[in-house]
């Protein structure tokens, strides 16, 4: 009887160490920083490769999808870095760290143009975030609408 269960057991954790070995563990989150003091988040979506008769026949070699997030923070000496290059898709996340309100706006100050939907519409406190993802491809001239001397460029590739 003892060794029908010392059977079971074993059978159990065969069964059970199978499962972990061929489980896909997902993607994870990398963050970097740049010379700049900007951080970098990338997303990495991986798609397996699939055998015959998977999801009907596909030609093409699986791609890695990344998404990106960057991060300009926004000083008593504006924002830093002021000048940045993405991708067409990513999101630039304004984070205030200085001592007075922030309103990140496109340029040109006060009627915001270049790009109206650039524009956080109200001003951000200290330790607030105001995040955009750039959809339009080009250069993005912005300015704090609460003290437009401090401003930045977005190009968007």
């Amino acid at each position: 009887m003892k060794s029908k269960f010392y059977i079971v057991v074993i059978i159990a954790i065969i069964i059970v160490g199978l499962y972990f070995v061929f489980k896909k563990s997902p993607a994870q989150p990398v963050q970097t920083q740049d010379e700049n003091n900007s951080s970098l988040e990338s997303v990495q979506n991986n798609t397996e490769e699939m055998g015959p008769g998977e999801m009907g026949n596909m030609d093409e070699t699986p791609s890695i999808e990344t998404i990106s997030k960057v991060v300009v923070n926004y000083t008593d000496s504006g924002f830093n870095p002021s000048s940045i290059e993405i991708k067409k898709g990513d999101t630039v996340q304004f984070v205030n760290k200085s001592s007075g309100g922030m309103w990140v706006a496109s340029g040109p100050h006060p009627t915001h143009t270049i790009y109206p939907e650039f524009d956080a519409k109200k001003r951000v406190p200290n330790g607030g975030i105001y995040e955009f993802t750039f959809t339009k491809v080009g250069q993005w001239s912005y300015h704090n609408h609460a003290g437009s001397e401090k401003s930045g460029t977005v190009i968007v590739k």
